[in-house]
Order: C-alpha cells, then structure tokens, then sequence
C-alpha cells in the first residue's frame, strides 16, 4: 500500500501561526481607531482562521489515517478501497486553497464591518464637537 504523508500541510499551518504571532506582536503599535487597526484586525482573523482550518484538516487526516491503520478488512479489496479513500480525497488535498479563500472573504467581512464601525464613531465624534461649539 501507498505511504501517505502529512508534510504539505504543515507550512500552511506554520504560515498561518507565525501571521498570526506577529500581527499579534504588532498590536501596541498600531494607533485606534484608524483604517489600519481595521486592515490589523482583519489580517489577525485571516491567520488566526488560516491556522485553525487547515490544523482541523491535519488533524482530520490523521483520525482517518489511524482509523486505516487499526481497521480490520476482510478482503485485500476493502483494504484498497479504503486507502483510495484516504489517499484520493481531494477536499484535504485542497485545504490549503478552501481555508484561504474562505478566511479572506471572512476577513474581508470583517475589515468591512470595521471600516463601518469607525465611520460611524468619526461621524457621531465630529456631530458632538459641532454641538458643543
């Protein structure tokens, strides 16, 4: 039987935990309010869900990699099937793809939401300083 491994998967798994480690390491010098703790904000949850996807899809690949191992065939033909099972399965060898795409929309709705945010606290701070005057 084919050896399957799981080393394509840990640079995306290390790229997403170093992203997320200095975005985090960035925090004090980004002032608040300002487009870019939107843009900081955004970037912590692009890694921070890069890293925890594609450490799910590992870890999934390695349950069902250990329930092959520990599973008891019948046939040499059940014992191949499942193994295309594992070796061919396209949704944990495109992980690294899905995850990032589905953590820059997430993010993108995040930075959006943020921009809102702080567009709305500059409108209301501007509104009370003309009040006041």
């Amino acid at each position: 039987m084919e050896h399957v491994s799981f080393n394509f998967q840990i640079l995306p798994i290390l790229i997403g935990l170093f992203g997320f480690i200095i975005l985090l390491l960035l925090r004090e010098r980004i002032p608040r309010g300002s487009f870019l703790r939107s843009l900081w904000l955004s970037g912590l949850v692009l890694f921070g869900l890069y890293f925890l996807l594609m450490t799910a899809s590992t870890i999934s690949r390695v349950y069902h990699w250990n329930n092959y191992e520990s599973g008891v065939f019948e046939t040499i033909e059940q014992k191949q099937k499942a193994m295309k099972r594992v070796v061919n399965d396209t949704g944990t060898q495109l992980a690294f793809i899905i995850s990032a795409i589905f953590s820059l929309f997430v993010s993108f709705f995040v930075l959006i939401v943020s921009l809102i945010f702080n567009y709305i606290k500059i409108k209301k701070s501007s509104s009370l300083k003309e009040n006041l005057t």
